[in-house]
């Protein structure tokens, strides 16, 4: 017969079981489960039939990629632009730091947010954007042809690294640097001290076990004094009368 420590134990762990099932059943779905897509790429696949109905072609695609004349463009852009994605990793310490440094508010917030939005919006939408605005018949080129600077920036080959590097920048720069200002945020903050030689504080003359100030802490605080010294002040006081001080 089992006994009850044994039973305990036993629903103790399917507790902690069905606690873990909902992750454990949210990265089965999506991070396994599209695993199944790898294999269109050994099938030749048509649009509208099952894709168990395909017909199964093993690594055919992959011999016409690294057979093909476009191979080394291809890995030669990809390297690039990894590349300049890596160096620009940089930038969002570098733009919380200046975040940290302005002294309006709002601006600091308007600026956090308007550089974090573009996250949450798809690349799909981003290309949308780029075509209409950057085109040739698009409304920053026919500004510029108001000037004589007309440039055809989406088919320029020079340009082709910093554009789209810049636009990766566009997209990511408000959202990379959130870790970095909730990290400068928890330093400046725990860095704050006060200057007891500099300001009157009962607080720290209470911690300096000075009689007149020993009393605030033994009725009703004063109102004026802020909630978070009172609390603080005040378990301290009890702590000492249950410790025997």
């Amino acid at each position: 017969m089992t006994s009850l420590p044994t039973i305990r134990k036993r629903r103790k762990r399917w507790n902690l079981f069905f606690l873990a099932l909902p992750l454990m059943l949210m990265v089965l779905a999506f991070r396994y489960a599209p695993l199944f897509g790898w294999y269109l790429s050994l099938v030749d696949y048509k649009v509208g039939q099952p894709i168990f109905k395909s017909r199964f072609v093993g690594l055919y695609f992959f011999k016409m990629l690294f057979t093909s004349r476009d191979m080394s463009r291809i890995m030669r852009n990809s390297i690039i632009l990894s590349a300049l994605k890596t160096v620009s990793l940089v930038l969002p310490p570098v733009f919380a730091i200046l975040l940290n440094e302005l002294n309006n508010s709002r601006f600091r917030k308007f600026a956090q947010t308007t550089t974090t939005l573009p996250h949450f919006v798809s690349w799909v939408i981003v290309y949308s954007i780029a075509y209409a605005l950057f085109t040739s018949d698009g409304i920053v080129n026919q500004l510029l042809g108001l000037f004589g600077k007309s440039q055809k920036l989406l088919t320029n080959k020079n340009a082709v690294y910093g554009f789209q590097t810049g636009i990766w920048i566009w997209k990511n720069l408000g959202w990379k640097s959130i870790i970095y200002v909730a990290a400068i945020a928890g330093i400046v903050g725990s860095s704050i001290a006060v200057n007891t030689t500099k300001v009157k504080c009962d607080y720290f003359d209470f911690l300096k076990h000075e009689k007149n100030d020993m009393m605030d802490y033994a009725d009703e605080y004063m109102v004026n004094y802020s909630w978070a010294e009172y609390t603080n002040g005040y378990l301290m006081q009890q702590n000492k009368r249950r410790n025997g001080h």
